[in-house]
């Protein structure tokens, strides 16, 4: 589901019983000015029935771009075939209000595309970008199911129909310098004063900022808490202690 103008859009998806299954591509419509449904009939080649895929809508609001998914048919009476997509289609509405036309067309993206994948998350991004993180690419047979885990960054533009991998880049910390060994003096006592000061900082929580610079130039912050050594060492506390407790 995605958000285009005053109405939510709804496509594809998949429903399974215990005896068979079955995909759509179909597209609704919800209308947030009168709440109700509508089914739309859009001219082109739709996609192939899927679901997993991710839609985000274009940034003048008039088309939606919906990218990959999956699916699978039945090869025999107990087999069945899993299907990664990773075809790229724009959903357009031209016309004005009350009297819009929808229409489907392909598009063939340049660039470094991501890797097959499904299950993958994506994000509108500033400047008519999208952003694409995670997923994961199932290998089947049989009676086996594999699957590779991503964590990586792409972005697509929209404007340009173009996909860049997003490459963080993150601010360098400063090495704590830590002294060895003990020398007489208030002033080295004082610098140990410090030095454990500086460690019990270094121990509590701490905010790492990242940045994903595109190709262009477009930066994009992303911050993360990274929890302290104290807070993990009380953990490792707490789950010793439930260990003994166990053993009792």
């Amino acid at each position: 589901m995605v958000l285009s103008k005053r109405q939510l859009l709804v496509f594809g998806g998949f429903h399974e019983s215990t005896r068979d299954f079955i995909y759509y591509n179909d597209i609704y419509a919800f209308s947030l000015d009168t709440f109700s449904w509508s089914r739309l009939a859009p001219s082109g080649f739709a996609p192939s029935p899927r679901s997993a895929c991710q839609m985000t809508p274009t940034p003048d609001g008039a088309g939606v771009i919906i990218y990959g998914g999956y699916s699978k048919v039945r090869v025999k009476k107990d087999v069945e075939k899993g299907t990664i997509h990773s075809d790229m289609f724009l959903l357009k509405q031209d016309g004005k209000d009350g009297q819009e036309k929808w229409s489907w067309s392909r598009l063939s993206p340049s660039g470094s595309k991501p890797p097959p994948r499904s299950g993958f998350s994506l994000a509108v991004g500033p400047a008519g970008r999208a952003v694409l993180f995670g997923g994961v690419c199932d290998e089947e047979e049989e009676e086996l199911l594999e699957g590779d885990f991503y964590n990586d960054l792409y972005l697509y533009d929209t404007a340009k129909n173009r996909w860049f991998p997003g490459v963080l880049r993150g601010t360098k910390s400063e090495k704590k310098k830590r002294r060895r060994g003990k020398k007489a003096g208030a002033e080295d006592e004082g610098a140990e004063t410090k030095e454990e000061e500086e460690e019990a900082v270094a121990r509590g929580p701490t905010e790492v900022i990242k940045e994903i610079v595109t190709e262009d130039g477009t930066v994009m912050t992303i911050k993360e808490v990274i929890p302290g050594a104290q807070e993990e060492e009380e953990e490792e506390e707490d789950e010793e202690e439930e260990e003994e407790d166990g053993n009792k």
